[in-house]
């Protein structure tokens, strides 16, 4: 049957190349975060790097979206771009039991339970501690973090979806203010952080971007000083998250879905000052930090979207980002 070993056919190709397989299920923050920790595996431990987003909050292949700035052959970012190595190991990956099941026998370290998950079953994954000799780990762990951020360093939009992205993006005002809002899955008092921030963007463009349409519609009713716009349109859900697959009905609402996630990532990246919180379970969407990593960091916005600009990005940003602090800081101290 293909796609079955055993422990003594797996112990005979121990001369072929390992395998790390990212398999994930979280939503676009995690997934960023967990695929980097797993690059950086992939590269300590001379493995190839299989990245599997198809079940995750990506709806969809890594490689529809993204591509690596840099080509390297150990870096697969479609489950199905043909890894030469293994076949009847890399057969199964369109079955996810089966292989589960596969892992578990490969790799002796396999450890369970993992529940940060869109789906919140058990996860499988292993002791990134260890180098381990089996030829096939396997991670589907969720979870958010600061590696998110580096991964951004490494990417950069497909071709797939670069003149839709840039399109919207070139469609902004100049200058602009943003406010990031999760709640669908997380709930978050919306109506609190507008009364706080008011004040702060009363005559500004004002960006608003959240996974509940509601929330868009009460912004622009609440916001009258401002010139409240959005920077994709998102489909009215009734709670449900825009990240699940169930969400939609067909595979284009899908990737439209993910674009549109990108395209506000990047739009609220772009802002002057983007506004966060926390939701009501006292943490911060992992889709908000990123957003203002971005909009601390803004030169690799230009670099995702692969435009060659002046070569000093760091420098030129931070101290953008610095007077513009001063200056925010000044006029909230003479209101």
């Amino acid at each position: 049957m293909p796609g079955t070993y055993n422990q003594q056919q797996l112990s005979k190709r121990r001369r072929d190349p390992r395998i790390l397989l990212c398999r994930l299920y979280c939503g676009l923050a995690d997934a960023f975060n967990q695929i980097e920790k797993c690059w950086r595996y992939a590269e300590g431990h001379d493995r190839i790097l299989v990245i599997d987003t198809r079940e995750s909050g990506l709806l969809g292949d890594f490689s529809d979206f993204f591509q690596p700035r840099i080509k390297n052959s150990r870096i697969h970012f479609d489950p199905g771009s043909g890894v030469d190595a293994f076949p009847e190991l890399l057969s199964p990956w369109c079955d996810r039991s089966t292989l589960a099941l596969q892992a578990d026998r490969a790799l002796g370290a396999c450890q369970r339970p993992v529940a940060n998950s869109t789906t919140r079953h058990d996860r499988s994954t292993f002791d990134f501690r260890k180098n381990h000799p089996e030829p096939v780990i396997l991670h589907e762990s969720g979870g958010g973090g600061k590696l998110a951020y580096h991964l951004l360093d490494r990417l950069k939009l497909s071709p797939g979806i670069w003149d839709e992205v840039f399109a919207k993006l070139a469609n902004l005002p100049k200058n602009y203010v943003a406010v990031h809002v999760r709640n669908t899955d997380y709930q978050t008092d919306y109506k609190a952080l507008f009364g706080r921030i008011r004040p702060q963007v009363s005559g500004e463009n004002l960006l608003v971007c959240s996974d509940d349409a509601s929330v868009i519609g009460f912004a622009k009713d609440y916001f009258q000083e401002s010139q409240v716009f959005q920077s994709s349109m998102i489909p009215q859900t009734n709670g449900r998250p825009l990240h699940y697959a169930s969400t939609f009905t067909d595979p284009d609402s899908r990737h439209a879905a993910t674009t549109n996630a990108i395209v506000d990532l990047l739009a609220l990246g772009r802002a002057k000052h983007v506004f966060i919180t926390r939701h009501a379970r006292g943490q911060t969407s992992g889709y908000s930090k990123l957003a203002r990593h971005l909009c601390d960091n803004q030169y690799v916005i230009d670099e995702v979207l692969g435009i060659q600009g002046n070569r000093s990005p760091m420098l030129h940003w931070r101290h953008k980002r610095w007077w513009h602090d001063i200056k925010h800081a000044l006029d909230r101290w003479v209101a």
